[in-house]
């Protein structure tokens, strides 16, 4: 009779897992494992009625020469915040990083409804992954 109630209640939790991590590696088109360390979610707001809104997850940056070779054979691009038109400046993620340089890439799939970014900040060793629903 455990076994029950105890299988079902194993197949919700694995269900709940998070693919965050899948879909920073898959924007990269790189494995990041063991390259950096997941620290928290730095900020999050959704609208309770429509459930447009947005989570921004931080990471550690734990190899910072895997960050600058793939930026060298990747398709990201460059973002200052010293510069008074930079493109982050006006984004959520501007008050996350403070003095910061490095790269951004973003998707959108109009489809869904969704936005996905990530900045790397290469001055203070951190990337953040932001998924936005709209």
């Amino acid at each position: 009779m455990k076994q029950l109630i105890i299988l079902p209640l194993c197949l919700i939790l694995l269900g709940c897992s998070s693919n965050h991590l899948n879909n920073v590696e898959e924007m990269l088109n790189s494995p990041i494992k063991d390259k950096m360390e997941y620290t928290g979610v730095v900020e999050e707001q959704w609208d309770d009625f429509h459930g447009d809104g947005y989570r921004i997850e931080a990471y550690k940056i734990l190899d910072v020469d895997f960050i600058n070779n793939l930026a060298k054979n990747s398709h990201l691009k460059k973002f200052d915040r010293s510069s008074d038109n930079d493109v982050v400046n006006n984004t959520h993620f501007a008050k996350h990083i403070i003095n910061g340089a490095g790269y951004y890439i973003s998707t959108e799939n109009a489809q869904h409804n969704e936005e996905r970014i990530i900045v790397i900040d290469t001055v203070n060793n951190q990337l953040f992954y932001s998924y936005n629903y709209f």
